[in-house]
């Protein structure tokens, strides 16, 4: 096979995975068209690392659990995001923005933002809202302990 034989299988091969990703964006918004008909309010967010997720509030109530994702994966003081979410036919949809940051940093330095509950939106179901608090405040002690063996006094 020639140099210029290569060069066109080559090419052939670039256009085949241009069509998979024209068939996968087809079907994608097929399914954000869906989910427009059911959530009127829904927004699209491509954060960090080209991630994709749809967002509605109206799907906060319908929420079940939730994730957890810091905005930068080598900064140890990042932000520290919990997001709500619905599974619907193996799509997420959050029940807010999906960067709400509730504190920052991970481990022995973390902290939580000053009134970080008042961030969790008042439609959240209850059971939902505290298992996210619950959450928070368990991290926030272990952070505290752990701070205090790494710095404690050997006097």
């Amino acid at each position: 096979m020639s140099n210029l034989d290569l060069s066109i299988e080559h090419l052939k091969g670039e256009i085949e995975d241009l069509y998979k990703k024209i068939a996968e964006k087809e079907s994608y918004l097929a399914t954000i068209n869906q989910f427009r008909a059911r959530f009127p309010d829904l927004k699209r967010y491509v954060g960090r690392w080209k991630r994709d997720q749809l967002w509605a509030k109206s799907a906060l109530p319908l929420c079940t659990d939730y994730e957890i994702r810091r905005t930068c994966g080598c900064c140890s003081d990042a932000g520290y995001c919990i997001t709500p979410y619905v599974e619907i036919n193996g799509v997420k949809i959050y029940g807010w923005h999906p960067m709400t940051e509730l504190g920052e940093g991970d481990y022995d330095i973390f902290r939580v933002h000053n009134e970080w509950e008042d961030r969790i939106p008042s439609e959240t179901p209850t059971e939902l809202s505290e298992k996210i608090k619950s959450h928070v405040r368990d991290k926030e002690e272990r952070a505290r302990k752990a701070y205090e063996i790494l710095y404690e006094d050997d006097d």
